[in-house]
């Protein structure tokens, strides 16, 4: 059976207000939005630690929160897990200790991942009995997540889980959380600041902007949502080749066939899986051995002339990339 949550409610924070209106199902759903513009509000929301709320929260025909009936349910009942940007571990215990903590309060029934798979699954053999006081915070957020996905929970509150990793273990540890889902087949609401998790692994979007969460978006149109800023070079550096990522215009090269390499930097090639059109320019994906989106201008995409599986060969200037 499907998960289901629908919400729609109006949360004050101060002089902050935020309206939420829509509905998710299982697999990963997005929230988009700039900082400030009210995604962890919408998850205090959703868990039960706001107070100044009216509307409804349901679950699975749970009633979370309805305030026509005064119904508001505790957070440790709604059997929920919620990956905070704070480190929320408890610093007494050690990881193991913190991820058992987690398996604990999960339903028998429920029990797919007990916490020995979920310390195997996020990398943390060798920290079992570490104190919390000595990770690093890309070591944190793995146990937070191994702890969250240790409680076998329904529903996943996963609040930008990822921004103390390295790019290389970030991408190694969202395909986990992907594989995870799809195994479970549980609901995880996602925020991430980038692009690339997002159309890589989100099912839905809904895009949350100046208090406002009620705007769904597809892949398609999410462009239209990006800055510059945003779609520039996400670029992660191994084994002196860029693997992965956003390259803009001005740092590549493209053009309909090979070439010879004349200065330093990283070419590849592929055929182009997508194309991504907003106001100004094109968002493409080119896919070989690995996946590579390239932001173009409008200008530049009409003298290339390019279709959708055509090859593509890339030459990034090494001097031009921002790391």
């Amino acid at each position: 059976m499907k998960d289901s949550l629908k919400f729609n409610f109006t949360t004050h924070l101060g002089s902050f207000k935020l309206q939420a209106q829509s509905e998710f199902q299982n697999g990963i759903n997005a929230l988009w939005g700039k900082s400030g513009s009210g995604k962890t509000t919408f998850f205090n929301s959703l868990s039960g630690f706001l107070n100044k709320i009216e509307g409804e929260i349901i679950f699975n025909n749970k009633k979370f929160f309805l305030s026509s009936e005064k119904i508001n349910l505790s957070p440790e009942n709604r059997n929920l897990a919620y990956v905070e940007q704070q480190n929320m571990l408890f610093n007494n215990m050690n990881v193991l200790k913190n991820i058992e903590f987690g398996y604990k309060f999960s339903k028998q029934m429920a029990k797919q991942i007990t916490p020995s798979d979920a310390v195997s699954l996020f990398d943390l053999k060798e920290y079992e009995l570490s104190s919390i006081n000595q990770l690093s915070g890309g070591q944190l957020q793995r146990v937070a997540l191994a702890r969250a996905f240790a409680s076998n929970s329904p529903l996943m509150l996963l609040d930008e889980p990822l921004n103390a990793l390295d790019l290389s273990s970030r991408k190694t540890i969202m395909q986990t959380i992907n594989d995870l889902n799809k195994s479970l087949e549980n609901m995880i609401i996602l925020v991430t600041h980038s692009p690339l998790e997002v159309l890589n692994h989100a099912d839905a979007i809904l895009h949350v902007d100046k208090g406002k969460a009620e705007k769904t978006l597809s892949k398609s149109n999410l462009m239209n949502y990006l800055s510059d800023k945003e779609v520039i070079n996400e670029i992660h550096q191994k084994s002196s080749k860029y693997y992965g990522d956003f390259f803009s215009s001005k740092s590549v090269m493209l053009v309909e066939n090979s070439f010879a390499l004349i200065s330093e930097g990283f070419d590849f090639s592929g055929n182009i899986k997508s194309m991504i059109k907003n106001d100004d320019n094109y968002l493409i994906e080119i896919f070989d051995d690995n996946k590579y989106f390239v932001n173009i201008s409008i200008d530049l995409f009409s003298n290339l002339n390019l279709s959708l599986e055509d090859k593509i060969y890339c030459f990034v200037y090494e001097n031009l990339i921002l790391e």
